[in-house]
């Protein structure tokens, strides 16, 4: 009898702990997936702030998605001046 209850006990105590460890990993993992979006100026589209072209322009700072936005967003913008 004694030998039954020690055994749920483990059983109990492996679930709870080592169990419980992946569910914490696994909370850490879509943490990291989270990003900022940025907002693409030129087509109004919003990207990841990681794989964003950046480039600075005067004190601001402007996100594209690609080369060819950033370059006809900056002709725009100089046209303006």
């Amino acid at each position: 009898m004694k030998f039954l209850l020690i055994l749920v006990l483990l059983i109990i105590l492996y679930f709870r702990f080592v169990k419980g460890q992946k569910r914490v990993c696994q909370k850490k993992e879509r943490k990291e997936l989270i990003t900022e979006l940025v907002f693409d100026e030129n087509c109004g589209t919003y990207i990841n702030k990681n794989s964003a072209i950046r480039i600075k322009f005067g004190d601001k700072e402007y996100y594209f998605c690609s080369k060819k936005c950033a370059e006809e967003f900056l002709k725009k913008l100089q046209d303006s001046q």
